[in-house]
């Protein structure tokens, strides 16, 4: 890829918001015809996240790479359990590579997208719009979005918040789960203060 090659936007990082809004900007007929580099370490082809979200009925635009979805939510307390029936929402979870392979998919099938994998080390702002600093190079785009995630813990009074769920694939010889119920909360298990 030309570095003297001007785009009309470069999004810094090829996650769920990178991929998410460059989709999107592919979907609008005027941002179409825009020229798009995004920029990302490494291609996304593995598993190594899902994302669950809350919806009120079935109309999500990705809803054709919705791996589950539950109408009925377990609650597990030590004095208290229930099973709860949603009413107007839906509990859904996409998995990370339907994501990613339907992304590039997308965006594979436009001309004006195209994907550089290098690591990003500075977006800034110039005068005439942006610049994307990578270990392969400088890139230049009327507007840049960065995606990415760089803390400064270094900022007095400043916190950062990662949740993250740690979870398992498991294969029983007879069937143990209800896979129209998902279990939200079990506080049986230790919690460990």
């Amino acid at each position: 890829m030309n570095n003297a090659t001007a785009y009309d936007y470069i999004i810094a990082g090829g996650g769920m918001a990178g991929l998410s809004l460059a989709y999107y900007m592919s979907q609008s007929e005027k941002l179409r015809q825009c020229r798009v580099l995004i920029v990302d370490k490494e291609q996304k082809n593995r598993n190594d996240r899902t994302w669950c979200f809350w919806e009120r009925g079935e109309k999500h635009p990705l809803e054709g790479i919705v791996y589950r979805k539950w109408r009925k939510l377990d609650f597990f307390g030590i004095d208290f359990t229930h099973r709860y029936q949603l009413r107007d929402h839906v509990y859904k979870m996409i998995r990370g590579i339907d994501f990613y392979e339907f992304m590039h998919r997308e965006l594979n099938a436009n001309p004006n997208v195209r994907f550089l994998y290098a690591s990003i080390e500075q977006v800034q702002d110039t005068p005439d719009g942006a610049t994307v600093t990578t270990d392969q190079g400088t890139y230049t785009a009327r507007y840049a979005f960065d995606s990415t995630f760089r803390p400064d813990f270094q900022t007095p009074g400043s916190h950062f918040l990662l949740q993250h769920f740690k979870g398992w694939v498991m294969t029983t010889p007879t069937p143990q789960f209800d896979p129209d119920c998902a279990t939200l909360q079990d506080f049986r298990i230790e919690q460990h203060g």
